[in-house]
């Protein structure tokens, strides 16, 4: 497995004490912002939730791989959906096969929404 994939990515290997920014400073920080918190909660959540170190998790693995089985993805789901306060498909996370995946689908619904996201 490619170190790249690690979390932290490469490209800023600093901390992500910045997740617990709300999603609405994030959108208004701009785009590499919200990836960033966005990505560090995911993580974060992940870890949690199968009691590893964040530094453990592959940006790139399987989210179903990692070891996340459908009740874990309801939930993140539903955590997700609070945080953006936006609705979400209850599938989402079962469309989307990696932490990265996610990052970038979340991104272009916020920030880049179809007429029916509008």
């Amino acid at each position: 497995m490619p170190e790249s994939s690690k979390y932290p990515d490469s490209e800023d290997s600093s901390d992500m004490s910045s997740f617990d920014l709300s999603s609405a400073e994030a959108i208004a920080a701009g785009r590499p912002v919200f990836e960033k918190v966005l990505r560090g909660r995911v993580v974060n959540e992940i870890a949690g939730t199968l009691g590893c170190s964040e530094r453990d998790i592959d940006l790139d693995e399987h989210l179903i791989a990692m070891g996340l089985d459908s009740l874990k993805l309801f939930s993140m789901t539903g955590k997700l959906a609070e945080w953006l306060n936006k609705d979400l498909s209850a599938t989402l996370l079962f469309k989307i096969e990696s932490i990265n995946d996610l990052v970038e689908e979340m991104t272009k619904f916020m920030f880049d929404p179809t007429d029916d996201q509008k």
